[in-house]
């Protein structure tokens, strides 16, 4: 089975470099020519190496599934950190939910312990905000 065409253009730096160690007579030059088709690329190295077609081919066939290999094995480890970072940030926005939640609790405790105290604050948070309001749109 050949490889296919879209696999070894997609891996085509790759596979540049493991056709020219182990066809190093092969240029840079002698590659570029064949524009990543793969008859062309197998006439290429027959013609300089004298190397036999199926043997050109078996290389082309093995050096493909072993990028496939490696592609499939860089997907996995970067789906598995993507996993692990969800999980962390995950587990960080239940801890802030949980302050937030022991915050209005705390809170909650303390308006009913000291209802009056609490009003005051409220109603002079609110005269300093309109008065800092104020000032602000005048200056306008």
């Amino acid at each position: 089975m050949m490889a296919n065409q879209a696999t070894m253009t997609g891996n085509w730096n790759e596979l540049k470099g493991r056709v020219r160690s182990k066809w190093g007579q092969l240029t840079d030059d002698m590659l570029e020519q064949t524009h990543g088709n793969i008859e062309s690329l197998i006439g290429t190295i027959q013609r300089t190496t004298g190397e036999a077609r199926d043997k050109i081919q078996e290389f082309l066939n093995s050096s493909s599934g072993q990028g496939s290999a490696m592609a499939a094995d860089l997907y996995n480890r970067a789906s598995e950190a993507v996993r692990a970072g969800t999980e962390q940030a995950m587990e960080s926005a239940r801890q802030v939910g949980d302050q937030l939640r022991t915050g209005a609790e705390q809170t909650g405790k303390m308006v009913q312990a000291r209802p009056v105290e609490s009003l005051m604050f409220t109603f002079g948070a609110g005269v300093v905000a309109g008065l800092a309001l104020g000032l602000v749109l005048r200056s306008r």
